[in-house]
């Protein structure tokens, strides 16, 4: 009796850790499709390459943004400059005719480089609103990814870190995902995936040698 009694336990204990190892599997295929979903938003296959995308996306980020604020400041000296011109323009308007010609052509020429101001201000918005868009898209798929993967602990290093994932949890103990450490992120990421992957090739591994 204390035989079969051993017995059962050990096939409930075998039940149990094949349930287990199922949701693990299936946990790591709903992983791998959410870093499949991460890169085809970003071009590029390769995780590392994903890395540098989103660093040098950030870099973009925030050369747009600096490239917009320059063009409007650029666009408000010429309004002023304009309007300077303009107040100018209307005092020499009866003062004769080839002063007035020349005053129309500093006019059309301040027009015409506020134009080209205008234009690369809005080229430098709508690029800079597309790399934004992006950027808010990636961050809230890594941050539910590494959500889901939070349980997952990384190796401590030779100060007590995570893979730089402590550095980056704030004082409410929460990690969330922003331009700065959004490549960081999706590292610590692969590397807990990474983790994730080689424990089910193992168990696969040692049913098959079991088999």
């Amino acid at each position: 009796m204390e035989e079969l009694r051993n017995d059962l336990q050990v096939a409930q204990d075998q039940v149990n850790k094949d349930h287990f190892d199922e949701a693990k599997e299936k946990k790591l295929a709903e992983y791998e499709e959410t870093m499949r979903l991460i890169k085809e938003a970003t071009g590029v296959s390769d995780v590392n390459d994903v890395i540098n995308k989103f660093q040098s996306q950030g870099e973009t980020h925030s050369h747009l943004k600096s490239l917009e604020e320059q063009n409007r400041a650029k666009i408000q000296e010429l309004k002023e400059k304009r309007a300077a011109i303009m107040a100018e323009y209307d005092e020499l308007k009866y003062s004769g005719e080839s002063r007035h010609a020349a005053s129309q052509r500093i006019i059309d020429e301040f027009q015409e480089h506020l134009k080209e101001a205008e234009d690369k201000c809005e080229e430098a918005k709508n690029k800079y609103e597309w790399v934004s868009n992006l950027l808010n898209n990636a961050k809230a798929g890594i941050q539910h990814l590494y959500e889901k993967l939070e349980g997952i602990k990384l190796p401590e290093d030779s100060e007590g870190d995570t893979g730089g994932e402590k550095s980056l949890i704030n004082k409410d103990n929460i990690l969330e995902v922003t331009d700065d450490n959004i490549a960081d992120v999706l590292n610590i990421c692969n590397k807990k995936l990474q983790i994730l992957y080689e424990s089910v090739q193992e168990k696969q591994k040692a049913i098959l040698e079991y088999l």
